[in-house]
């Protein structure tokens, strides 16, 4: 199950930035304001938590992330899957198949660097930040399945034709984890390296479809589940 937390993580705050959007929406008319703030903030407490805590720190690349995607928050659901798509299975994914099976080299981190003007000393942190940027471009597919999921009512929907849910789900996840083992075992397959982001995120999205499914078929486990609702609601607090 390694690293298949991140991609949920990530689905999950795409998610939230846009339902933030449409509570704050109905409540104040403009919502801008209030989410640039917390997101400069972010982005200011994800910087010194990476440099001074914790070198593995995700708060700066999703505040960078965040700033961005409030352009899109208002895109109807079939761009936001169109471009959920294009940088996952394009970007992501297909970065990964360039790099392991064609003389190609893509790296955006890279391409940040060489456009600097060169023999300059440029201030601590921006061989940092374009690491953090590179990564951002990696996460954006799955920022936008999020979104997507939020505008499309794709989870509120969960009720309707569970039997094709769960096989969605069995699917995803049966695919995703014989992926993820044969990687780990090292089975000598072409389809197996180089396709990390692929089989990650299709567990991610099978234990999110589990966790509702479980959740909406009786009072015992809705009842069960709700102990995790305060953690999901201070996320910025947990990951501290």
């Amino acid at each position: 199950f390694e690293d298949s937390a991140r991609p949920l993580f990530a689905m999950m705050f795409g998610l939230s930035l846009v339902l933030i959007y449409d509570r704050m929406h109905d409540k104040s008319g403009n919502p801008y304001p209030t989410l640039i703030r917390r997101l400069v903030i972010l982005f200011f407490v994800g910087g010194l938590h990476g440099y001074f805590v914790w070198a593995g720190d995700i708060l700066l690349m999703y505040a960078s992330a965040g700033l961005v995607l409030l352009g899109c928050l208002r895109l109807p659901p079939r761009w936001l899957l169109g471009l959920a798509c294009f940088f996952w299975i394009g970007y992501a994914v297909g970065i990964d198949l360039l790099n392991g099976y064609t003389s190609l080299q893509m790296d955006p981190e890279q391409w940040m660097k060489d456009a600097l003007p060169p023999n300059r000393t440029y201030p601590t942190g921006v061989e940092y930040l374009f690491i953090e940027w590179s990564s951002m471009i990696n996460h954006f597919g799955y920022f936008f399945f999020g979104m997507y999921a939020y505008r499309s009512s794709f989870y509120s929907k969960v009720l309707k034709n569970r039997g094709r849910k769960w096989l969605f789900t069995l699917g995803c996840f049966l695919i995703g984890i014989l992926g993820k083992t044969g990687s780990y075992i090292k089975i000598d397959s072409p389809i197996l390296y180089h396709l990390d982001d692929l089989y990650a995120f299709l567990v991610s999205i099978s234990i999110a479809q589990a966790l509702l499914l479980i959740g909406t078929s009786h009072q015992r486990a809705s009842t069960g589940l709700s102990m995790f609702t305060a953690v999901g609601k201070m996320t910025f607090t947990h990951y501290l």
